[in-house]
C-alpha cells in the first residue's frame, strides 16, 4: 500500500495520506485530542492495547477511505460494551464496510500489550481475524486503499473539480422535483409521486432510505420521462429482502458536494434514465 511501512509505531503512513488527499472528508479525523483528554486516555483503566490508544490521541474518532459517502474504515474515540450472540463481552473499537472489529475483555491487559481483534460475518460468527489492532488497522486500510484504480486514486489526491454550468443547472433542477411516498404495491415495493417542477428532464432522482436493518442508504429513481410540471407515481423497489417497506423511511438527499459527485445518478446521462426505463 502507497506510503505504508511496516513501523507502525507513529502511524506515520497514515498521517502522510491524510496530509496528501485534497478530496474534502475522503479521510475525517478528530484529532489530535486535547491535553486534558489524552491525559483520560492514557490513565484509562481499561486494558486496551498501547497501540490503540496512541492511534486515538493521534487522530480521535476517524473515518476513512469515504467511497460514495460510506466509509471503508472506522475507528471510534472510545470502545464500546456489547454482547456477542452467546452473551460474550466484547468491547467494540472499530468497524469495516464488512465487519465490525472488538476485543474480548477477557482479553484485556494491563501492559498494554497487543491482544487479538476480533470480527463477525454471517459466515464464520464471531472469529480472530488479527493478532492485534496494529494489524487490523494496517490490513483494513490495505484493502480499502486498494478499491480505488490509480486513476481514481490520483484523483482523490488532486481534488474534485469544481461543478461546470451544466452540473449547476442539473443541481437546481433536482431541488426542484417534488416527491412524497403514496403507498406500498402488492409485491411491497414502495409508491413515489414525483413531480417536476423544474424547466428540464433529469435521468434520475438520490432518494434517501434508512431502516432499523439496512442503516442508511439510497435508491435511484429513473424521471426521465417526467416532463416539466408534469408528475407520475413510480414504484421504488427499496431494501424489501431485508426490510419491510414500513419500517422504511425516505428522506431527501442533501446537495451533492464536488467531491460526492460520483454517488449522484443526476449526472447521468439522460439516455441511462430512458434506457433504465425500458428494461423495467
Amino acid at each position: 500500500m502507497d506510503n505504508i511501512s511496516k513501523d507502525m509505531h507513529d502511524f506515520g503512513w497514515l498521517e502522510e495520506q491524510v496530509k496528501a488527499v485534497k478530496t474534502n472528508n475522503f479521510f475525517v479525523i478528530a484529532g489530535p485530542v486535547s491535553k486534558s483528554l489524552r491525559k483520560r486516555i492514557e490513565t484509562s483503566p481499561i486494558g486496551v492495547p498501547s497501540s490503540y490508544k496512541s492511534f486515538v490521541i493521534q487522530f480521535g474518532h476517524s473515518k476513512l477511505y469515504c467511497s460514495r459517502q460510506l466509509y471503508m474504515v472506522e475507528v471510534f474515540a472510545s470502545p464500546h460494551e456489547v454482547k456477542s450472540k452467546d452473551g460474550e463481552d466484547l468491547l467494540q473499537f472499530g468497524k469495516t464496510d464488512e465487519s465490525p472489529a472488538y476485543f474480548k475483555t477477557t482479553d484485556l491487559r494491563d501492559d498494554g500489550a497487543e491482544i487479538p481483534v476480533y470480527e463477525w460475518n454471517p459466515e464464520d460468527g464471531l472469529h480472530k481475524a488479527f493478532p492485534g489492532f496494529e494489524k487490523w488497522l494496517l490490513e483494513s486500510c490495505r484493502i480499502a486503499r486498494r478499491q480505488f484504480k490509480k486513476k481514481r486514486w490520483a484523483e482523490i489526491i488532486k481534488g474534485p473539480e469544481p461543478f461546470s454550468h451544466e452540473e449547476l443547472k442539473i443541481i437546481e433542477a433536482r431541488r426542484l422535483f417534488h416527491w412524497k411516498v403514496v403507498g406500498i404495491a402488492e409485491d411491497g415495493d414502495l409508491l413515489l409521486d414525483i413531480t417536476n417542477r423544474s424547466t428540464m428532464h433529469l435521468s434520475f432522482l438520490s432518494v434517501g432510505v434508512s431502516g432499523k436493518k439496512v442503516g442508511k442508504g439510497g435508491v435511484y429513481v429513473s424521471v426521465a420521462d417526467i416532463d416539466p410540471g408534469e408528475h407520475k407515481v413510480r414504484k421504488v423497489s427499496c431494501y424489501k429482502r431485508d426490510e419491510q417497506p414500513r419500517e422504511l423511511e425516505l428522506f431527501h438527499e442533501p446537495d451533492p458536494l464536488p467531491e460526492t459527485r460520483d454517488s449522484y445518478w443526476e449526472f447521468r446521462p439522460l439516455e441511462d434514465g430512458i434506457e433504465w426505463l425500458k428494461r423495467h
